[in-house]
């Protein structure tokens, strides 16, 4: 597997979510919100979930979803690194 950095993890989160609702993350950035606005809802929220933990071969624990870490595409990426034990650097 290729090296992630941040931008390749938010972009295949953006290519997961955009497969599910195409309008909601047509424009979609590191900054652009996860929830509200039609975005994702608590059915979706699990599908990125299981998404993530098998794109990125990560284990997201129960104290990992929270408001905070799923806010931003950015939060998610920055997640996903540290569970993926990413270094920073690789942004």
């Amino acid at each position: 597997m290729e090296a992630l950095s941040k931008q390749k993890i938010v972009e295949a989160v953006i290519a997961f979510l955009a497969d599910r609702s195409p309008a909601a993350f047509r424009d979609a950035s590191m900054a652009t919100p996860l929830a509200g606005d039609g975005k994702i809802d608590s059915v979706g929220t699990l599908d990125l979930v299981h998404f993530v933990e098998e794109r990125f071969a990560v284990e997201l624990d129960d104290e990992d979803l929270t408001d905070s870490n799923f806010a931003t595409l950015g939060s998610l990426a920055d997640l996903i690194m540290r569970r993926a034990k990413i270094p920073a650097a690789g942004v």
